[in-house]
């Protein structure tokens, strides 16, 4: 619920650490269990570049939760 990044960046604000814990604490606990990060943006800019942002977002969950231990097959990312 709580995933947090500054305008127009996609390193995650230490606030977000929390949510994220919880969710890669779950996923190790259930190894069969997949889930699908989607990376958001608002409406400022241009299509190409909020696409851009929002893969990277999703990205750099995926990189977060792999840090953690998560198994890379049980995620996947899109912006």
């Amino acid at each position: 619920n709580n995933v947090f990044f500054e305008t127009n960046k996609w390193d995650l604000k230490p606030e977000s650490m929390t949510e994220l814990n919880t969710l890669a604490d779950l996923l190790k606990a259930n190894p069969t269990k997949k889930v699908e990060i989607s990376g958001h943006t608002d409406n400022v800019g241009n299509d190409e570049a909020n696409q851009t942002l929002s893969d990277n977002r999703a990205a750099s969950v995926v990189t977060y939760f792999v840090s953690k231990g998560v198994a890379t097959t049980q995620l996947t990312s899109k912006g």
